[in-house]
């Protein structure tokens, strides 16, 4: 496909903008899992009782019926260290593919343009994070022939 509106500078800050984007998320499932086996590692070891084993995999509402008060903080504890030994794989599975997507998008890059477009590319992200912050958002969109003089007003803008 041809791009007429997109320079080669266009399209290759948009790749490292994604690429941004992708470690920004595998961080994230970093940090997840960081926190999920700092979690599971306060848990006490516990197993499923016999007696409560037919409960494990039920949703908590389906649980409530079939336990005492007694019972609440051992299963909402075998219920969480489930939970948790899921979640840690969940995020691992999800941090490979991310990351595989991350160095797809660098490998795009010119080796030797490829931290000068990353800078770009941040200092731009941060651009409009501040912007987003403040409310700030202009945007002038005029025509290529556009050639009659414009006088913009000072507004006295605050942030919100």
């Amino acid at each position: 496909m041809t791009y007429s509106t997109l320079s080669d500078d266009d399209k290759l800050l948009q790749i490292a903008e994604a690429a941004i984007g992708r470690e920004r998320e595998a961080w994230h499932y970093e940090l997840n899992a960081t926190n999920y086996a700092s979690m599971l590692a306060d848990l006490p070891e516990l197993e499923w009782p016999p007696e409560l084993a037919h409960l494990r995999g039920m949703t908590r509402d389906q649980i409530m019926p079939h336990i005492t008060d007694d019972q609440v903080d051992l299963v909402s504890d075998l219920c969480l260290a489930d939970w948790l030994r899921v979640s840690l794989r969940a995020e691992r599975f999800e941090a490979r593919k991310v990351n595989r997507v991350r160095d797809c998008l660098l490998s795009r890059l010119p080796v030797h343009r490829r931290d000068e477009l990353i800078a770009r590319a941040k200092a731009a992200m941060e651009r409009r994070d501040e912007q987003a912050r403040l409310g700030m958002t202009v945007t002038l969109q005029l025509p290529d022939d556009f050639r009659e003089p414009m006088r913009l007003e000072h507004a006295d803008v605050r942030p919100s």
